[in-house]
């Protein structure tokens, strides 16, 4: 049963628990090594090698000790199950094609937002006859099947909310790389992939920011927004000002002072317009070190 189907058959007796792959903390562990060391040069290093792995391969743990066929084959096999177990079979759909075709756009489209009337329009061209209904049905049970976990962009109106675009995440970063050739391109979107995991691991209220800028997450705590960040691979001259006004863009929005830039390995404070912004590795901020 899928986690609604259980509410419903135990008439709420239940304590719903969200159960992902392992997180990167997780995944340290796994591996044996010490996740509180950061100062010892050796462990650092470790465990830099380990979180750059980590974005390629993700967090299922069946796969982790996996070659590179192996894993390759094993993820797109979850997927395969994930399609035809809770989905297609779970609600009689017929149009398999679609179903399968949808679920390589949605992992295509990772850590970007997605437009069921565009996609509809893309099947259309290609002679594939689908009602833009079942397209939004799928995505749902994509969801539900925690294939795909989407994200709302931030607006005080819930309708307006529902009404924009949605921006999609796998649940885990092996999924994507398992079906991506040129995994180096999409660096950046894993990282992402990876903030965002973690923040649904700490069971936060997350959205997304934008205006004619964009802010990668911002997070709810009760009736008003507490905190903006930003992620980024590496900040550079290219795109340090976007990166910037889409972070500053929200911190004046919700009136913050400070604001996160997490990026791959750099680190570095900024003040911006009277904001403060922190710039820090990923990895440092899952683990919570300080140096």
């Amino acid at each position: 049963l899928l986690g609604r189907e259980i509410a419903s058959a135990l008439r709420g007796r239940t304590l719903p628990y969200t159960l992902l792959p392992f997180s990167f903390a997780e995944y340290l562990r796994y591996h044996g090594v010490d996740a509180k060391d950061v100062h010892s040069t050796e462990n650092r290093n470790r465990i830099i090698a380990l979180f750059d792995r980590y974005l390629v391969r993700g967090g299922y743990p069946e796969v982790l000790d996996y070659d590179d066929e192996m894993f390759v084959r094993t993820l797109q096999s979850y997927v395969d199950i994930m399609m035809y177990r809770d989905v297609i079979e779970r609600h009689d759909i017929r149009s398999i094609h679609v179903v399968r075709d949808m679920a390589r756009r949605l992992m295509a489209t990772n850590a970007m937002t997605f437009s069921v009337h565009k996609y509809f329009k893309d099947l259309r061209s290609r002679g594939v006859r689908v009602s833009k209904d079942t397209l939004y049905g799928l995505l749902d049970h994509f969801t539900d099947a925690f294939l795909v976990l989407p994200v709302n962009r931030f607006d005080p109106s819930v309708a307006k909310q529902e009404q924009a675009l949605k921006k999609i995440y796998v649940s885990d970063p092996g999924l994507t790389a398992a079906y991506t050739l040129d995994r180096a391109a999409n660096a950046g979107r894993q990282l992402e992939t990876v903030v965002f995991l973690e923040l649904k691991k700490r069971e936060l209220d997350v959205f997304y920011w934008a205006d004619d800028t964009e802010c990668d997450f911002v997070v709810q705590e009760g009736q008003r927004v507490a905190r903006a960040i930003q992620v980024c691979y590496e900040l550079s001259d290219e795109n340090r000002d976007r990166e910037v006004r889409g972070l500053v863009s929200a911190l004046d929005n919700f009136q913050l002072q400070d604001g996160l830039l997490l990026t791959h390995l750099q680190e570095d404070r900024l003040d911006v317009q009277g904001h403060r912004i922190n710039v820090r590795p990923v990895w440092k901020w899952i683990l919570g070190a300080e140096v």
